[in-house]
């Protein structure tokens, strides 16, 4: 019921969005566009579908506030991975659902959720709730703040779901402050993102706070008509909690790989008969990352069942689409 309470709030927003959009008179109507709607917890995405509705006006105004447009997100992949860990069961498929509203062109706000909507098996079954803000300091460097809901897929007779507020070391909530450095006006493709816990499920054995901190440096490569982005993440410190599944407590790589982009508009180019699917930007990706961490000995049920795992090697694939 729960997921269905969400689903059924979210459909309603896009649809009141859009009839607003339309009912609007005596302005110019209002034009989609393209965002890229932020993560807070992956980069990963399969199958995305991004609408934007920009705010307009019939009559230029200089003073008028900044545009506060909407952008909303639906996305499915096979195999959800966050930070070189596989999270849900491989071999289903993840459905992610969300939204960004853009306060300021520096501010923003998000919520994204992703299920394998599996709810008969509570150790295997995944649901996770995010909501995030962040905020563009400068060209080089954007601040952010997510907080990382886990809610079991399915509660004993008599057990209370876990509270939204409570971020205690016994909770599921999780929350983590970021810094990521865009390098790309400095002439270099490439991104460096830090994460630390700094309330909630971090804890040790004794309830104290471990401020577990993961980095993770990404280079992007244009080549061949393919966008090439290896990445390489470690955790520096904490993890005593083992918030990180498939990792040791200190330092230790868990994310080495890339992935690799390409643009099939072209190759799809039966689907611009519709007038529609024309407008829509059409891209495949295939992700492959390396845990080093990943072996028999530290498989926790995610783990157990991945059959696209090698020694700690993950692949997944997908097609996104960019309205």
């Amino acid at each position: 019921m729960k997921k269905i309470y969400f689903a059924t709030l979210f459909c309603l927003f896009v649809l009141t969005s859009i009839v607003k959009a339309q009912d609007t008179t005596n302005v110019s109507a209002p034009t989609p566009s393209v965002e890229i709607v932020p993560d807070p917890a992956t980069e990963e995405a399969g199958l995305k579908v991004e609408i934007t509705l920009d705010s307009v006006t019939g009559v230029e105004d200089e003073s008028a506030e900044p545009e506060r447009p909407w952008a909303i997100s639906l996305s499915t992949q096979k195999g959800y991975i966050w930070r070189g860990q596989p999270l849900g069961l491989p071999d289903h498929l993840a459905i992610q659902p969300g939204f960004t509203y853009t306060v300021t062109p520096e501010l923003s706000l998000s919520f994204w959720m992703t299920t394998n909507l599996n709810n008969n098996n509570p150790q295997q079954g995944y649901d996770e709730y995010d909501i995030a803000i962040s905020y563009t300091v400068s060209d080089l460097v954007t601040v952010g703040l997510a907080s990382y809901y886990f809610p079991p897929v399915k509660l004993a007779e008599g057990e209370e779901a876990p509270s939204f507020t409570d971020f205690s070391g016994e909770g599921v909530q999780t929350l983590d402050a970021t810094i990521i450095f865009d390098l790309n006006t400095k002439n270099i493709p490439a991104t460096i993102l830090w994460s630390t816990f700094i309330a909630g499920a971090d804890v040790d054995d004794e309830d104290s706070r471990q401020f577990t901190s993961y980095v993770e440096a990404t280079y992007t490569i244009e080549k061949f008509g393919l966008t090439i982005a290896p990445t390489v993440g470690a955790l520096v410190f904490g993890n005593k909690s083992a918030y990180y599944s498939f990792a040791k407590e200190g330092f230790n790589l868990v994310n080495i790989g890339a992935k690799i982009s390409k643009d099939l508009s072209e190759n799809l180019s039966f689907l611009n008969k519709n007038p529609i699917l024309e407008k829509i930007s059409k891209s495949g990706w295939v992700s492959i990352t390396y845990n080093p961490q990943i072996n028999e000995d530290n498989e926790t049920s995610y783990g157990s069942s991945d059959a696209s795992k090698v020694g700690g090697l993950l692949i997944s694939a997908g097609l996104q689409l960019d309205f």
